[in-house]
């Protein structure tokens, strides 16, 4: 018996003529290990995670899986193979018991044995050392809690090699760090994990050995106490400099966005707000923080015209936007980046021409004796491509053939380019790295410059460091500081956790009229 769970030798694949994904690449991934797969956006991260999910076949190459053959067509037969990947959206029935979910479709027959289920889930949560009520539904789960089912429900169907896809892009900072103190007692139990990224740090934090992929193409594997995190960025960077942010100071100008008394429904998965009250001027960044829980993206979509409002008011330029939808907003100039939003994001479906020009359709602008001018529209797509630095083969491909960084970037171009008064921005970064984020933290510089009021969800430390002018922090629904600039880390973690609020004197006198 060999010592590696994974083994995939000389790898190619093509996704069509001209573009190949992968190229004679290899991953070794040794039993009981966590392993990191480190590359940018684009450099054929992704189609190593679906050759092994079943979901592509690879054109070239041997996959072994504790030394045996692996060639599963779908994820059900991976899974069957002991194969599981963490999925960026739930796969919990909501309706379902967290015991209920973790146990049922493995081989319970017709009959299904709830109290049998609940001691099996009672007996790994034990195992785990984790707090999990086995009998609660999974609608009225947490963030920590959902996670905690999914993966000990990997546990119980016989995980063998767990796939951590890119967490980061879809989960917050905080969940993140309980992220790894699972997958450590995930890898205390025997279980190899591989960890797919493209953040160095989240390697050196969590990973014992690395493997880097750029352009299709990958490394000899290196041990993580041998290395630092400035050589693995060297080692995954392209050629595309990254070139240092210029921020100007910020100068109070009038108020664009007013927040007064605001309250929203209770939805499952979204945390309710109460009482919240701030407001955003012309070139001011307000970094929104706080946890997983604290409410910061029911806080966006409300904003955005996709919220329930139960109370209070919101306007812009004193018009009251509070029951105008995402179209009275968007009339009104609100653009927004809400990340992992079906709703706001990227129509896989339709061609990139369309996702990126979708408000030029009913531009007069860009109509030529009532009829759609085909030619225009084209010019300014390739002009929007090139200036986001946007890779594609043709506009009319559909966006499903983009990388995850240049489909964020597509949504920068999209929501940016009209100049809006207002953009709220929910962790705009995500799914990026190197220099692709700082090409987009440089554009919403620039429309700081330009005088746009921008509400931002920062996607890391890093983001919130570069870009904020002034800074509100929920806890729980509600807010527990607004304060111009950026408080000390000790100060802030406090207000974050809760511990410490300020006064609703000192937070109104950041409410401008």
């Amino acid at each position: 018996m060999s010592e590696f769970a994974l083994q995939m030798q000389h790898i190619t694949k093509a996704y069509r003529e001209g573009f190949v994904a992968i190229h004679d690449a290899n991953l070794e991934v040794r039993k009981g290990e966590i392993h990191g797969l480190l590359g940018e956006n684009g450099a054929g991260k992704s189609t190593f995670v679906k050759l092994l999910s079943g979901v592509l076949p690879p054109d070239e190459g041997v996959i072994l899986l504790e030394d045996k053959p692996y060639a599963v067509k779908t994820p059900a037969e991976a899974a069957q193979h002991g194969v599981f990947k963490l999925q960026k959206r739930s796969d919990l029935v909501p309706s379902l018991t967290v015991a209920e979910n973790i146990c049922l479709g493995k081989g319970e027959g017709f009959l299904f044995d709830k109290e049998q289920a609940v001691k099996t889930t009672q007996a790994l949560i034990n195992q785990f050392g984790i707090v999990l009520d086995p009998n609660q539904l999974a609608v009225r789960l947490n963030e920590e809690d959902a996670l905690e089912t999914e993966l000990l429900k990997a546990v119980h169907q016989g995980v063998k090699l767990l796939i951590i896809d890119e967490p980061s892009s879809h989960i917050s900072m905080a969940q993140v760090e309980y992220l790894f103190t699972m997958l450590r007692k995930l890898k205390d139990a025997g279980i190899t994990i591989l960890y797919v990224t493209n953040h160095e740090k989240e390697v050196m934090h969590i990973c014992d050995r690395v493997t880097i992929m750029r352009d299709g193409t990958t490394q000899d594997p290196v041990e993580v106490a041998a290395t630092t995190a400035t050589e693995l960025r060297r080692g995954i960077t392209s050629e595309r400099a990254i070139k240092p942010l210029l921020k100007s100071p910020f100068r109070p100008q009038d108020t664009v966005l007013k927040v007064r008394n605001l309250a929203t429904y209770h939805t499952p998965g979204l945390t309710a707000l109460t009482d919240i009250n701030f407001s955003v001027r012309e070139g001011e960044i307000l970094a929104v923080l706080g946890n997983a829980s604290s409410g910061t993206h029911t806080l966006c979509e409300a904003i955005a015209g996709l919220g329930h409002i139960v109370g209070g008011q919101i306007a812009v330029y004193d018009d009251d936007v509070t029951k105008d939808g995402v179209q009275g907003t968007r009339a009104l100039g609100v653009s927004f980046l809400i990340a992992a939003s079906h709703r706001t994001g990227v129509a896989n479906t339709l061609s990139i021409q369309e996702n990126l020009l979708p408000y030029q359709y009913s531009n007069p602008e860009y109509l030529n004796e009532g009829l759609l001018d085909n030619d225009k529209l084209a010019q300014e797509a390739q002009h929007l491509l090139e200036e986001y630095q946007i890779d594609y083969d043709d506009v009319n491909d559909l966006a499903s053939t983009l990388s995850s960084a240049s489909k964020q970037k597509l949504l920068f171009a999209r929501e940016c380019s009209n100049e809006p008064v207002l953009l709220i921005a929910y962790r705009p970064t995500a799914g990026t790295s190197g220099a692709n984020a700082s090409l987009l933290r440089q554009k919403l510089l620039e429309l700081r410059r330009e005088g746009t009021a921008i509400l931002l969800v920062p996607t890391d430390a890093e983001e919130y460091r570069l870009l904020a002018d002034s800074s509100l922090v929920l806890h729980q629904g509600r807010q527990t500081a607004c304060c111009q600039g950026k408080p000390e880390q000790e100060l802030l973690d406090q207000y974050i956790s809760g511990e410490l609020c300020m006064t609703r004197e000192e937070m109104e006198a950041m409410c401008f009229e």
